[in-house]
């Protein structure tokens, strides 16, 4: 799906609660363009990608990431649910990208339910260490 747009991308923003307490000045930029991912799938956040102008790289199909340290970032919450309260600081975390079966497994154990199905397709894993990963409202696909 390809739609113009007269949006604005702001990079750098670090501290949403205080613009002038930034440690370095944001850019806004204009969007030209924005390409939204075919298949994008809003009630289950399958496919929430979409690629901005032309300075993008995109991730092949097939390609294994397995192992590698990835950086999450986001102003997500500091716990799940209600009491969770969202951050006005950008934080950040260096995880491991998990292979998907063992995140598969993993997300059987928990609530999901052992029929839960990851779609491969659509999504990646990254964390699982102890103290470190994204937060809820950080999440998102590949």
């Amino acid at each position: 799906m390809y739609s113009e747009r007269s949006d604005q991308i702001r990079f750098g923003e670090w501290d949403a609660s205080d613009p002038k307490h930034e440690p370095c000045a944001h850019e806004e930029r204009t969007v030209s363009q924005m390409i939204v991912h075919p298949y994008v799938n809003s009630d289950n956040l399958q496919q929430d990608v979409a690629r901005c102008g032309s300075h993008s790289r995109s991730i092949s199909s097939g390609q294994s990431f397995d192992y590698q340290r990835c950086w999450v970032a986001g102003f997500g919450k500091d716990a799940f649910g209600a009491q969770g309260q969202y951050s006005c600081i950008q934080k950040e975390a260096d995880v491991p990208v998990v292979p998907q079966g063992t995140c598969q497994y993993q997300l059987r154990q928990t609530r999901l339910g052992g029929d839960f199905r990851l779609d491969l397709r659509a999504f990646i894993c990254a964390g699982g260490g102890e103290g470190k990963d994204s937060c809820e409202g950080d999440g998102g696909t590949a």
